[in-house]
């Protein structure tokens, strides 16, 4: 019996479309590949992802690597400027030398009831007390190293009598004298008290004070007084004195 025509072509057909499948890559495979990786072309999909997930961890690794590196550069740099100024300013500076700065010494205080504003005041001392007259920008203090001693200091006029050498400072001329308390004046003292003139900045503007100094005028001549001592950077100047009469703060 003859088989019909058509049954010849149909294995032919078969062979074409197998061979066209596997031209085209087979799409079935494909898109099970896709879903399950478990195909070729999946496998290498997942060695290219593993190959750039390890290429970015590496770049990743490798900038903070450089990061770090140039961050404890950086703070070496830092660290190593800062040590350096440090040194320079060290040896720049040297030995630091701590300078006083005078202040203005105020007027002594008294040991008893503060001066009138009268050109005299007097006072009953015992050993160690003070007399104090207060002058606008000077004051005058007198301290005695003796009991039952009344002093008396009083301003006179720079005038009353012959001007001393040098020039008057503030006419600060004054008188000094004492006696027993409710006693007969003395003529010399006994024992020595410091005479003391402690003046401010505005009066010593524009003159050496390292020339200040008392001057005692004994009705007939002007002397320097004994044991004088000046402190220019304490504004004072003292004497240690016995005799009575006329005092001067002069500029020598």
């Amino acid at each position: 019996m003859r088989m019909p025509s058509w049954l010849g072509i149909v294995p032919l057909f078969i062979v074409v479309w197998l061979m066209g499948q596997a031209a085209t890559g087979w799409p079935g495979a494909v898109a099970f590949a896709t879903e399950g990786q478990p195909a070729r072309g999946a496998s290498h999909t997942v060695v290219l992802q593993q190959d750039n997930d390890e290429s970015a961890d590496d770049n990743d690794d490798a900038v903070d690597a450089d990061n770090d590196e140039s961050a404890n550069d950086n703070d070496d740099a830092v660290d190593a400027d800062n040590d350096a100024d440090d040194d320079g300013d060290n040896v720049d500076r040297g030995d630091v030398t701590i300078v006083p700065v005078p202040v203005s010494a105020p007027a002594p205080p008294p040991s008893g009831p503060t001066t009138s504003p009268v050109d005299e005041v007097s006072q009953c001392l015992a050993n160690g007390g003070m007399l104090v007259y207060r002058g606008s920008d000077a004051g005058i203090a007198v301290t005695s190293f003796q009991d039952n001693l009344n002093v008396t200091l009083a301003r006179v006029a720079p005038t009353a009598q012959p001007l001393p050498p040098g020039a008057v400072v503030g006419n600060y001329v004054f008188r000094l004298s004492a006696s027993p308390c409710g006693g007969a004046p003395y003529t010399v003292l006994p024992l020595e008290v410091n005479l003391a003139v402690s003046y401010s900045d505005t009066l010593a503007a524009g003159r050496d004070e390292s020339r200040f100094a008392l001057m005692f005028y004994d009705g007939t001549t002007w002397t320097p007084a004994p044991k004088l001592y000046r402190d220019p950077a304490g504004n004072h100047v003292s004497a240690s004195v016995t005799s009575l009469g006329v005092y001067a703060l002069v500029q020598q």
